[in-house]
């Protein structure tokens, strides 16, 4: 076959609009079939577009008087019937989404795969997915009407990268580029270099198979409605209209006005749902409120994690503990393996990792906060078909180039480092220790496996291992499908396959898909934005190019893992007294808390030592220091203070506002008939206003702050919970009186909890949960894989619920 030059030769359009000259010289599945003219082109768009919007404005009127009488036959019918009259109406119809798995591992021959065309151009239209749920059919032809086409571009375009890039998708050539917007939709033109860069332009290759796509699925979906109708019924909505007729899809509205189900027994919309309903559901749009959303609740909760185990001892030494019982000398072979290497390890772990993780998502926030800085200020300048303001441009594409960044570099890395010190992965690699570094554990894969060997021996770990592989490595993996098979495998697996990833891996799974979240959304603006290379990037002066431009490598900055080590040893140290809290446990507690601090301000001395002699500007040295002495800060201080004083009962120093003192007349006055506070052995101070939690960014992080505002500000009072049930004893353990409290709860209770006072979860992917209320979000993450909150994860989560939103014991009260 012949070889086409294509139009643009940049990386971008090599990997997304034509094959490279040197991909067809060289792979048999980048040739193309073939050349078309511009007239034939023309020809084959116009008739594309001129279906799509006929079935559209058919399908418009038919769903209009007849929308009712289809939901009730398509939800009446069982799944086989579905299924039957599914392949009627699409004979090629695909049995379900494996061809997504299969095609990468090369299960089946090129001339296979391409005769599944169908599947490749629509992979979410398979008998499974629209079978077992008929909200889905119902959700494809609303959204499909109600939508114009340009309206899904992306999204198609999207799920065409698998064909594209494998060469599944058989092309043939042609020149120019067809406009995929406004009122010249699916038109030929000339190829224009900015428009296609832009989205607003595809080359005629690609653009073609997103026509082909929408043509496809919307006869099918005029089939499919004629089917359920039978031709009278189908016909009814063609003829005059008399004055008895009325609209008759008020069931149809409400059932497609109500969003994916989360399914009968679940309490919150999981990833995988999320996912997997996205082809159903309103099209996706860029949306800068919901990336800084996302990026400031990891960030708080990361700033959270870190805070607890700088000022919580027995925090930290119920994490310490676990990895020193689950430590890589488990694996045989292993078991000589050095203790100096070990707590190194443990200690780079409980210290290094932890701060790592909280300074990249500070620095992923200022650059979510920045571009939604210029999109505020520029937003009457945004228009589809225009070039976007420069200065805007340029802060998407160091957005983007961050994001990557830290997959490179951050959770995906921990993730994969990690993974080999999973049990029951750890039959899959060979290590060794390094002596001559106790930080560095060579890990190298055992020979014979790889991802199709994973894929047909162990499902898990192939999903860990595609999420832990670099973003140039992951071709052609659709990220989003890759958590939604993880998401669904631990939904059907047992307790003892769910429990084969730890609960760290399972934690930076969340990051990761955190990560993808926000980067998928980013991807969805148009008009697109350049990339901007990290070189060039390092030219901005935010914190995490500063950062850059200075330490270009990681590992300068833990140069001692050795000292970390010996830091922490023993781990008895960090033992916190139990029994009744008076003025001896005071005295242990200090001595456990005054031990901690000895590690976290080592390990801050010695980091910040390290970028001072590096260049790193006073500010953003002070900044990081701050971020490793939250043990010292007002609100730490403050913490301490009222629980020294409620301990000794000693009265409190601080002054009452006018508002607590009418709050306080107020609660003396109640009758019996209000609800029943928790017994309290000793009086609590109870703080009022909710406290402003200092960030380490404050310069930068203006969401941090506004997310906090005081909730009981002059003049209103804070909120109070009347809870029943078991969610009273969930309240009482999250919040331990002075006597403490013991005992664990299921997530189920907690999440129960969650809902009874106004939040919904949502499920983000791994173990961690998001919780929005009217008081704002936080991040938990679900214990795994036993599914209990034992006495130190609920005081932790307490803790962090008095920062955030500043809830106490009192805050809940029992209903009558």
């Amino acid at each position: 076959m012949a070889t086409f030059t294509p139009p643009c030769t940049c990386q971008r359009c090599c990997d997304n609009q034509f094959y490279p000259v040197e991909g067809q010289k060289k792979a048999p599945y980048q040739k193309y079939a073939g050349r078309r003219t511009v007239t034939e082109v023309t020809a084959l768009s116009l008739s594309c577009r001129t279906r799509i919007f006929e079935i559209i404005r058919t399908l418009q009127m038919t769903i209009l008087v007849q929308g009712d009488t289809i939901l009730k036959r398509w939800r009446r019918w069982n799944r086989q019937e579905r299924r039957d009259r599914l392949q009627l109406a699409l004979p090629k119809m695909y049995p379900d989404e494996n061809l997504r798995i299969l095609i990468p591992h090369a299960a089946l021959s090129l001339s296979q795969v391409r005769s599944h065309r169908l599947a490749l151009l629509l992979p979410y239209i398979n008998l499974e997915s629209l079978s077992s749920d008929f909200s889905r059919l119902i959700g494809l032809l609303h959204w499909r009407t109600t939508c114009m086409p340009e309206d899904w571009v992306a999204f198609e375009n999207g799920q065409l990268s698998q064909g594209w890039e494998t060469g599944a998708l058989e092309q043939i050539f042609a020149d120019g580029c067809l406009i995929m917007h406004g009122s010249r939709y699916a038109e030929w033109k000339p190829f224009n270099y900015t428009e296609v860069h832009r989205g607003d332009a595809f080359g005629v290759p690609r653009g073609l198979l997103i026509l082909e796509a929408q043509t496809q699925l919307m006869e099918f979906l005029s089939s499919m409605t004629a089917l359920i109708l039978g031709r009278e019924d189908y016909m009814a909505h063609l003829m005059p209209a008399s004055d008895g007729d009325t609209r008759k899809c008020n069931k149809w509205d409400q059932l497609v006005s109500a969003g994916p189900k989360t399914g009968a027994i679940e309490l919150w919309l999981s990833v995988g749902t999320i996912h997997a309903c996205q082809p159903y559901s309103k099209p996706r749009q860029f949306d800068i409120d919901a990336i800084v959303a996302i990026a400031t609740n990891q960030a708080e909760a990361a700033q959270d994690e870190l805070w607890l185990l700088q000022t919580e001892p027995a925090y930290f030494l119920e994490k310490a503990l676990f990895f020193e019982k689950n430590w890589i000398d488990t694996i045989p072979g292993a078991e000589d393996w050095s203790r100096k290497t070990k707590f190194s390890d443990m200690a780079m772990h409980l210290t290094y990792y932890h701060f790592h993780n909280a300074r990249e998502w500070q620095w992923l926030l200022e650059e979510c906060q920045n571009a939604k800085h210029e999109y505020v200020a520029l937003r009457d300048k945004i228009h589809v078909g225009e070039r976007l303001p420069p200065t805007y441009e340029r802060a998407l594409g160091c957005l983007d180039a961050s994001l990557l960044n830290s997959l490179r570099t951050g959770s995906r890395f921990d993730l994969r480092r990690v993974l080999a010190t999973v049990p029951s992965f750890q039959e899959y690699w060979e290590m060794t220790e390094n002596l001559g570094d106790a930080t560095r554990i060579v890990m190298e894969m055992k020979k014979g496996v790889n991802l199709k060997y994973m894929h047909e021996k162990d499902r898990l770990l192939w999903c860990i291992c595609v999420l832990s592989m670099e973003p140039d490595d992951q071709f052609p993996w659709d990220i989003a499908f890759v958590l939604q098979q993880l998401d669904d495998h631990l939904a059907r697996s047992s307790r003892a396959e769910a429990a084969r990833i730890g609960p760290i891996a399972h934690g930076y799974v969340s990051e990761v898909a955190a990560i993808h979240q926000i980067l998928s959304n980013l991807r969805l603006h148009r008009p697109f934005y350049p990339t901007v290379s990290l070189s060039d990037a390092k030219n901005e002066d935010r914190l995490l190019w500063r950062f850059m431009i200075k330490m270009p490598g990681e590992d300068e900055l833990h140069r001692d893992p050795v000292k970390c080590g010996q830091a922490i040893q023993p781990l008895s140290r960090f033992r916190m007294p139990k029994g009744r809290r008076d003025k001896a446990w005071l005295s242990s507690a200090d001595g456990a808390r005054k031990e901690l601090v000895k590690v976290w301000e080592a390990f801050r001395e010695d980091y910040t030592g390290i970028i001072r002699a590096s260049g790193i500007i006073q500010a953003d040295i002070e900044r990081y220091r701050k971020m490793l002495s939250q043990y010292e800060s007002p609100e730490q201080l403050a913490l301490l203070a009222a629980e020294r004083e409620r301990i000794l009962n000693l009265p409190s120093k601080r002054i009452t506002t006018q508002t607590e003192a009418s709050l306080a007349s107020s609660r003396l006055l109640q009758d019996s008939s209000q609800p029943k506070k928790f017994d309290m052995e000793v009086p609590r101070i109870k703080i009022k206003t909710r406290p402003q939690v200092s960030s380490p960014l404050d310069e930068v992080s203006h969401d941090l702050v506004d997310n906090r505002q005081s909730q009981t500000a002059v003049g209103i009072l804070p909120t109070i919970y009347a809870i029943k049930g078991r969610s009273v004893r969930v309240a009482t353990l999250i919040f331990p009186g002075s006597t403490e409290d013991k005992g664990t709860i299921d997530w189920l209770d907690f999440v129960s909890l969650m809902l009874e006072v106004g939040f919904v979860a949502e499920h983000r992917g791994g173990s961690a949960f998001t919780f929005k209320g009217n008081q704002g979000s936080i991040n938990v993450h679900r214990p795994h894989p036993n599914t209990e909150m034992g006495p130190a994860f609920l005081r932790a989560t307490g803790k962090r619920f008095s920062r955030r939103f500043g809830w106490e014991r009192e805050t809940f009260e029992e209903a009558d």
